[in-house]
């Protein structure tokens, strides 16, 4: 029970600096403005040599080149 597991938490603002193409509808519509910012979130274990990371983001789709 001599095992050290390490944690950790963080989150970082991942809101694009321009205007960008918005999902949905039919038809192409350009952001204006942002009403709320888009995060990513992540936290992290680690024991044993055993490893754990969750990943939480403000998208609608992850390319799975990702």
């Amino acid at each position: 029970m001599d095992e050290l597991l390490k944690i950790g938490m963080s989150q970082i603002d991942i809101t694009p600096p321009a205007r960008v193409t918005l999902q949905g509808q039919f038809y192409t519509r350009i952001s204006t403005h942002v009403e709320s910012p888009l995060m990513a979130c992540v936290f992290a274990a680690e024991s044993a040599g055993d490893a754990l990371i969750i990943c939480a983001l403000d998208l609608c789709g992850v390319e799975r080149d990702f």
